[in-house]
């Protein structure tokens, strides 16, 4: 499977490369010449680095490391500077398909830049070093709890630091309407006076109600129930087997149009203020229309 349709970026890009068979011969031959530069430079640089003080075996083993990691660069950068013009250059190469090869270009490029590689990390090696292998241990325990408990992705915050009404989504609200997609949550204004028109946001379906509320710190929405705002709030519904069936014409309906509707119902207004980004944006402009 490739849903993301990296294989069929490439292989546009090999098919372009077929009608002018003559210039990618160039292009690769060009690669070799530079890379045989780049081979000689490294060279040079190993035979005339040698460290002035050899001092213990740490000092060598490090040195060595930081020679390893700028020699990888060397290399990485005109590979990567290569693929850019090979895919840029690519002859009858549809715009569609040579942005998204350059894209996937780049993911792989920085993957696999030396900086993600133990013996190419000066700064890992040295602190494997100074930590005496506790801190290549304690990665490797990251690593497994990542697999165990977040779907083999990083984890880059202590989950069990954050509760949601106590130092997240602390702002008090309640849910005034809820549906088979939507709960639909209100935060009144803590202020004498308060703005006839209320606000509504649309979350994108990727998140949380809380995205705006994170913090007393950082909380939009305790920003906007300080200036005197009535603020609601979508909060969707974690998605089943039983939505199998839901579009895009049911979220616009029964939960952007309705969200709206409810609103006006509870604000007794005709307008309102609304707002959104990411695909809540594009949902909300389709209900404008």
């Amino acid at each position: 499977m490739d849903p993301f349709a990296i294989s069929e970026a490439f292989d546009a890009l090999h098919r372009s490369w077929q009608h002018d068979q003559d210039a990618c011969l160039d292009r690769c031959q060009t690669l070799h010449r530079a890379m045989l530069s780049v081979t000689e430079k490294v060279l040079t640089h190993l035979r005339t680095d040698a460290p002035a003080d050899p001092g213990g075996n740490e000092t060598i083993l490090l040195h060595w490391v930081r020679n390893l990691a700028w020699s990888g660069q060397q290399y990485h950068r005109v590979l990567c500077d290569w693929m850019t013009d090979y895919i840029g250059k690519a002859p009858q190469l549809a715009p569609e398909s040579r942005s998204r090869a350059l894209f996937w270009m780049r993911q792989i490029s920085e993957m696999l830049a030396p900086a993600n590689f133990f013996w190419t990390n000066p700064k890992a090696v040295q602190r494997f070093i100074a930590s005496r292998g506790e801190s290549l241990n304690q990665g490797l325990n990251n690593w497994l709890d990542d697999l165990q408990h977040n779907q083999g992705l990083v984890n880059l915050a202590d989950r069990s630091t954050f509760k949601i009404g106590t130092n997240l989504a602390a702002s008090p609200g309640h849910v005034v309407y809820r549906n088979h997609i939507i709960e639909l949550i209100q935060y009144a204004p803590c202020t004498d006076t308060v703005y006839d028109i209320p606000i509504v946001l649309i979350q994108p379906w990727i998140n949380k109600y809380y995205i705006f509320d994170l913090s007393a710190q950082n909380s939009f929405v305790a920003y906007l129930v300080r200036q005197g705002f009535t603020v609601f709030i979508t909060s969707w519904k974690n998605p089943g087997t039983d939505m199998s069936n839901i579009s895009f014409e049911d979220y616009l309906q029964h939960s952007a149009l309705q969200a709206v509707t409810a609103t006006h119902r509870i604000c007794r207004c005709n307008t309102v203020h609304a707002a959104s980004y990411c695909i809540g944006g594009t949902l909300l402009a389709v209900l404008l229309g």
